[in-house]
C-alpha cells in the first residue's frame, strides 16, 4: 500500500482546516468593522444634528420671529434676539413647547434632546428629556442670558436598542 496516498489526504485536510479557520477570521473582520462603521455614522450624525440644532437655537430668533407669543405654526425655534443673545422669553416658551413639535422643527428625526443653560456651575433651565441613550452628542454656545454670560448646552441622543446595525 502506497503512503502517497494518507499525505495528500494529511495535506488535503489540513489545508481545508487552514482555509476554514483564515476565512472564519476573515469574516470575523468583516462584520465587526461593518458595526464600527455604522456606530460611527450614527455618532456623526447626532454631532452634525446637535450642532446645527444648537446654531439655530443660539443665533436666530424662530421663525416666524415672534413664535413665544403663542405662534401655531412654528417652522424652527430659535432663542435668540439677536445672535448669541438670548431671550428669557423665548427661553420660556420653549421649555413650555411640546418635545415631538421641537424635534420635528429642528429636524432632529426621531432623536430626541436636552437644552440646559448654565451660569458657571448653577443651572439656569433645562428643557427636553435627560439624555438615557446610548449614542449622544452635545454642542456647547457661549451666550447672553439675562444679565451675564451662560452656556447653552444642546444634546442630541439615541437610544438604539442592543445597537444593533444592519
Amino acid at each position: 500500500m502506497s503512503s502517497r496516498g494518507q499525505f495528500f489526504s494529511q495535506d488535503l485536510l489540513s489545508a481545508a482546516v487552514i482555509f476554514m479557520l483564515s476565512m472564519g477570521a476573515l469574516t470575523y473582520a468583516w462584520s465587526t468593522s461593518k458595526a464600527r462603521m455604522a456606530e460611527r455614522r450614527v455618532i456623526e450624525e447626532l454631532e452634525h444634528k446637535s450642532w446645527a440644532a444648537s446654531a439655530a437655537l443660539a443665533e436666530t430668533p424662530g421663525e416666524p420671529e415672534w413664535w413665544e407669543d403663542g405662534a401655531v405654526n412654528v417652522t424652527s425655534y430659535g432663542l435668540a434676539s439677536v445672535p448669541l443673545v438670548l431671550s428669557a422669553d423665548k427661553v420660556s416658551a420653549f421649555r413650555g413647547a411640546g418635545v415631538d413639535d421641537v424635534r420635528e422643527a429642528l429636524r432632529l428625526g426621531s432623536s430626541r434632546y436636552h437644552l440646559i443653560l448654565r451660569d458657571g456651575g448653577r443651572v439656569l433651565t433645562e428643557a427636553g428629556e435627560r439624555p438615557s441613550g446610548e449614542f449622544a452628542s452635545s454642542a456647547w454656545r457661549v451666550v447672553s442670558y439675562g444679565n451675564g454670560t451662560a452656556v447653552m448646552e444642546f444634546t442630541v441622543w439615541d437610544n438604539l436598542p442592543g445597537a444593533v446595525f444592519p
